[in-house]
């Protein structure tokens, strides 16, 4: 199978705000009429019409015949004359006889070999973003299973259908996006495209597992049906569209807000300092191992009765990590997508500045929950904006229902991984998202008056493992234990509410 190499131009921030308010207003918008690629295809207007008797019979392998009633007239015309000419010995009744015989034999061959003789290749683009809409573009093309005797069966009348889906989390089943009328194929001699364009898609996995083939031609009394399963690459992987979130522009005014700080990362004690050093002491704090001596402030020593050490202010921009919680009671689907968004903008600007913010994730993200339900198809890459891309198109909110796994027993290298979660020697401040339960009336020129589910945004400062959290774990409403290993330190410092993600450019 063929899939696209070029990826789908990325839309820039303006163009992208414009279709925010749209989409949610109507998923739908901007669809784009059934394009016909060679003359020879048509779209069938419609699918609603008088319902005539029609028995479909599954056979297996992706292969289902149809029956007209006119077959049961048929065959009850063809006994009844070849009845009728036994009883008169009339050679003409059973000449007639044998014509309906011949028609019902011819009726359920000639279709079969139709649909055999096709061969179906897609072609998408491989990312997307928000609001997109993408042209899936099928291939179609003959076999020739009888050789030179297919020049004497032409294609004619084949029918096309396509769809859409969107998976589901735990990837074990998916929502039918775009279920278009079937195309019309009235005559195949050449390799040809058809185009089937899809609504404006939201964050997601897309899948375009199968196309499915139909035909009648020439005697429109039986009609076969084939799925042809449309694979890419040598591991036969299901054509796949993935859908990025949003990034949208942010000012970046919060970062005053944030503290100088100091980190360990990749060092080997406590105090190593990651940025230029200013002479502005900020605070004093307890003394720990690798700090310097010349740093200790004696005054404030002396009245705690223990080693206390100068803390400096940094003379560059603060760094920060992210922190997404899957097991937040997130009011609704858009309450969660305007997070995503914001935690999207927000990588993307760290790595412009230089910053390089690290994602958490709660679950973290080696967890079974996660990798069994949301992660299972994610690539291998090394960990960077693309990857967060490809991580942030598949998370959703993990429900009570599959939050109940069980885990195994996390190895030593589990707990020294990428998921500083868990690190208690962390000095870095976690940025994070806190969905309120609230309901706020929002005006909008697309949806007028409408509800929209806030979200804080807001930051637990450094050093907050040091403190005692509000709830280590919650019980959720079936009872069991959410196993959140953040909690919410008490000096949590809400930065902005965000209603919508035009609020962004205010951070």
């Amino acid at each position: 199978m063929q899939k696209s190499s070029k990826k789908s131009s990325k839309q820039s921030p303006s163009q992208a705000e414009d279709f925010v308010e749209d989409l949610r207003a109507d998923p739908t918008a901007g669809v784009q009429p059934t394009h016909a690629g060679p003359s020879s295809i048509h779209s069938i207007p419609g699918r609603e019409g008088k319902k005539a008797f029609r028995l479909a019979i599954p056979l297996g392998f992706g292969f289902k015949i149809t029956l007209e009633w006119r077959v049961f007239q048929i065959l009850i015309l063809g006994l009844g004359f070849y009845l009728w000419a036994a009883v008169t010995a009339n050679d003409f009744l059973y000449l007639l006889a044998a014509g309906y015989f011949v028609a019902l034999i011819l009726g359920i061959i000639l279709p079969l070999l139709q649909v055999l003789d096709i061969k179906a290749e897609c072609s998408l683009p491989e990312q997307l973003i928000v609001s997109e809409w993408v042209n899936m573009r099928i291939k179609l093309s003959r076999i020739f299973i009888l050789g030179p005797l297919s020049a004497f069966m032409p294609i004619r009348s084949l029918r096309v259908t396509a769809n859409l889906s969107r998976r589901i989390v735990g990837g074990k089943g998916a929502e039918l996006i775009l279920d278009p009328d079937p195309l019309l194929v009235t005559s195949l001699n050449e390799p040809s495209w058809l185009t089937l364009p899809t609504p404006r898609l939201r964050r997601g996995i897309y899948f375009v597992e199968q196309v499915q083939l139909e035909s009648s031609f020439p005697l429109g009394l039986f009609w076969w049906s084939r799925n042809v399963k449309l694979v890419y690459g040598k591991d036969r992987e299901p054509m796949k569209v993935t859908v990025h979130p949003l990034v949208l522009p942010i000012s970046g005014s919060f970062l005053f807000q944030l503290l100088a700080l100091r980190s360990t990362m990749g060092l080997s004690n406590s105090s190593s300092i990651i940025v230029p050093q200013s002479s502005s002491v900020r605070s004093v704090r307890e003394f720990r191992p690798g700090d310097s001596i010349r740093h200790v402030h004696w005054p404030s020593s002396a009245r705690q009765s223990k080693i206390l050490v100068r803390e400096f202010d940094s003379e560059q921009l603060p760094v920060f990590d992210l922190l997404l919680d899957l097991r937040a009671s997130w009011k609704n689907q858009e309450q969660f997508e305007v997070a995503v968004c914001l935690i999207h903008s927000l990588m993307h600007m760290g790595h412009r500045l230089g910053i390089r913010p690290d994602l958490i994730l709660n679950p973290p993200l080696r967890t079974l929950v996660v990798q069994k339900n949301l992660m299972f198809d994610l690539p291998q890459m090394p960990y960077g904006l693309e990857f967060v891309s490809e991580l942030l198109a598949r998370v959703e909110p993990v429900p009570s229902s599959i939050d109940n796994l069980p885990e195994p027993e996390p190895s030593e290298e589990d707990q020294q991984g990428d998921n500083i979660i868990y690190s208690a020697n962390n000095t870095r401040p976690l940025l994070t998202i806190i969905p309120m339960m609230e309901l706020k009336a929002k005006f909008s020129p697309s949806r007028g008056d409408h509800m929209v589910a806030p979200i804080d945004f807001a930051i637990i400062p450094r050093n907050w493992q040091d403190e005692e959290p509000e709830a280590k774990s919650t019980r959720g409403r079936s009872g069991s234990k959410s196993h959140s290993p953040v909690g919410r330190p008490t000096n949590t410092r809400v930065i902005a509410t965000i209603d919508a993600e035009d609020e962004f450019v205010t951070l």
